[in-house]
């Protein structure tokens, strides 16, 4: 359970709060109890002969497919009992959220209001999808950042990654792609040399499992 699915539940049973999902409706305690409720009824359908074998086959409730019993409690086939555990959990999530409403909005309101520096101008802008502009630097901002500009015959820059290519036989080859400068001129200097050497290709390939 993804920690932003983790909220404060109350046991239906114990009226207790906890930390749980939305499918959480007992706390430890009480869930520790109503298993061995359950372990306990569950031998009494075992002597009773009135439970299905693990390994035995059964029809799922939903598509009508048949399929191998792997639980007591199955009910559904692998592929719908996926597709019927997402659906449950969106409906008691939307129950949760109607009933919590006001402190879910109000944490993201909160949240909302937490504030980051235009990486251009410094002006504070909303921490909101990744934001690193204000409206009136974002086009600018954006096109200096991420614009492509050649360092060297075969190293192109673009953001703080360094592409190097090289051309041979007639073809422009990708060599490999680096955040450091001097990594860059050193590959690009080598692939030269392999070059002159006439076995760039076969370096290529080593290069490649490396990078």
């Amino acid at each position: 359970m993804g920690a932003k699915n983790t909220r404060p539940r109350t046991c239906r049973t114990c009226g207790a709060v906890f930390p749980g999902g939305p499918r959480a409706w007992y706390c430890p305690d009480c869930r520790a109890a109503r298993h061995t409720e359950s372990a306990a009824a569950y031998r009494e359908r075992k002597r009773a002969g009135n439970v299905r074998k693990i390994g035995s086959t059964d029809t799922c409730a939903n598509c009508g497919q048949h399929y191998i019993v792997v639980g007591s409690n199955q009910r559904y086939c692998e592929k719908c009992a996926h597709e019927k555990i997402q659906e449950l959990d969106r409906v008691q999530g939307m129950q949760y959220y109607e009933k919590n409403k006001d402190e879910i909005n109000l944490s993201r309101r909160i949240s909302r209001r937490k504030e980051n520096l235009c990486q251009s101008c410094g002006r504070p802008i909303p921490a909101v999808g990744g934001r690193l502009f204000c409206s009136d630097c974002e086009k600018e901002g954006k096109r200096k950042r991420y614009a492509v500009r050649y360092v060297d015959r075969n190293i192109v820059q673009r953001g703080q990654s360094y592409i190097v290519q090289t051309c041979t036989g007639g073809k422009r080859y990708y060599v490999g792609s680096t955040t450091d400068r001097d990594t860059a001129f050193r590959l690009r200097d080598e692939a030269d040399a392999k070059i002159k050497a006439g076995c760039f290709l076969e370096w290529l390939e080593t290069i490649k499992k490396k990078l």
